[in-house]
């Protein structure tokens, strides 16, 4: 055994340097007997064999395909994140990107195509729509009429105003008749209106326009306190009659037969909305009068 303790003021022999280099020798010897196990096992479990030239290359082999599949998996995270409008890159480690996915926010929801308007996109836990419901454009207005109206289906970008009416009530509605869910009162009779009117200035024309009907019966009195016995009527379209004289008949009421004394002719003329007829007291008098029109 070689000496191992040696000083610095211990002097080195011939025979120390002789025995340094036996065992030296001695030494590389036993290493070139070593005996190494070798094993082309690349799933083995020993630990008293080393792996061999072809189990290494094996296990190196398997280790670049998944490095190579992982390079593609995280190529195609990164492209699904960037899709998505998420900043994302290879270069990211995967612990980022496995952040990046976490902070998504998942689709939810129950919205169909039929719910999204047409050319719009959303999502819901399906994944992906592209709506189809139409765009029916402004909502307009809808006046009620004698059939029905139909709104189509769809997405209108203003409000759709039905037409209301306050004379819908049940005095305007003929009775028995349903409007709209308004149950109607309304018992007609004949047409007719009331009013006054002068006679026209220059002659004794007595005219009344613009009624809602067409007179069949017109019947006037003057409203002169000189001349409160002048008093006509016509019926259409034959009968004519006007009373000018306050004297004759029973009870002094001044009825008198057609071309009887104090009577003359009305000349009337019949219009679709009014009469008009010569009443014998010229001047622009004042007249009570009162029209009838057919049922």
């Amino acid at each position: 055994m070689a000496k191992t303790d040696w000083g610095l003021n211990d002097i080195v022999k011939p025979a120390d340097l002789n025995e340094l280099g036996g065992e030296v020798n001695q030494l590389r010897e036993d290493v070139d007997n070593i005996n190494f196990p070798i094993s082309d096992a690349t799933d083995g479990t020993r630990s008293d064999v080393a792996g061999s030239e072809k189990a290494v290359g094996l296990v190196m082999a398997e280790a670049q395909a998944a490095k190579t599949a992982g390079n593609e998996r995280k190529s195609e995270v990164v492209a699904a994140l960037v899709a998505l409008g998420v900043s994302a890159s290879t270069s990211d480690t995967w612990a980022t990107l496995i952040s990046k996915m976490t902070a998504i926010i998942k689709a939810t929801g129950n919205a169909t195509a039929a719910d999204v308007l047409a050319g719009k996109t959303a999502s819901n836990a399906n994944g992906p729509i592209t709506g189809t419901m139409p765009n029916r454009g402004a909502g307009g207005t809808v006046t009620p009429g004698t059939t029905n109206q139909t709104k189509a289906a769809g997405y209108y970008s203003s409000p759709i105003t039905i037409l209301g009416d306050a004379d819908l009530v049940p005095g305007n509605i003929k009775s028995g008749v349903n409007l709209f869910g308004v149950l109607g009162s309304l018992i007609e009779g004949k047409p007719f209106a009331t009013g006054t009117t002068n006679s026209s200035s220059t002659g004794s024309t007595l005219e009344v326009r613009g009624l809602s009907f067409a007179p069949t019966v017109f019947i006037y009195r003057s409203l002169d306190s000189s001349f409160l016995n002048f008093w006509g009527f016509a019926v259409s379209p034959t009968s004519t009659f006007m009373q000018t004289s306050p004297s004759w008949g029973a009870s002094g009421i001044g009825y008198a037969q057609h071309g009887g004394q104090g009577a003359g002719t009305l000349n009337p003329i019949w219009y679709n909305d009014g009469f008009s007829g010569i009443t014998g007291l010229a001047g622009g008098r004042p007249f009570l009068w009162i029209a009838f029109g057919q049922t």
